[in-house]
């Protein structure tokens, strides 16, 4: 699972990795859609007309992805997972083979990166996410 609150719209990619075909990136808004691609060739993909808030795209099975927007799924590819090496997540753009492309110039006032959650897990981690936004003034 990844996650990224997003404070403003644009960029490239938020977050992953890419070793050949195999992926772990987060895109909160790249051409007026988000993508996740977890453990995957394939993309979960959310037609989008901003990037505000909290993503979370997750992977509970090797057969399901799921990408979710402010505690709402609201995609689910049925793809099978494959195997990723060890390779280093970056934060605010993607490693690509070891090379740093496509940097973020969003605001990110929170990120994670974890096993997959269920639903109510999903909603639950948006909600203590937004109140803590919300107590530093800084919610979307």
């Amino acid at each position: 699972r990844s996650s990224y609150y997003s404070r403003t719209s644009g960029g490239i990619i938020d977050m992953g990795a890419t070793i050949g075909t195999s992926r772990v990136e987060l895109y909160c808004n790249f051409n007026n859609n988000t993508y996740t691609a977890l453990n995957s060739p394939n993309y979960a993909t959310l037609g989008v007309n901003n990037s505000l808030g909290l993503y979370i795209g997750n992977r509970t099975t090797s057969t399901k992805q799921e990408l979710f927007k402010n505690g709402v799924s609201l995609n689910i590819s049925t793809d099978t997972s494959t195997t990723i090496n060890s390779i280093p997540i970056y934060l605010f753009g993607r490693n690509l083979n070891g090379v740093v492309d496509n940097f973020s110039t969003k605001q990110c006032a929170f990120s994670s990166i974890g096993d997959g959650l269920t639903d109510t897990d999903a909603s639950n981690l948006y909600n203590l996410v937004q109140n803590y936004q919300t107590s530093l003034n800084r919610a979307v």
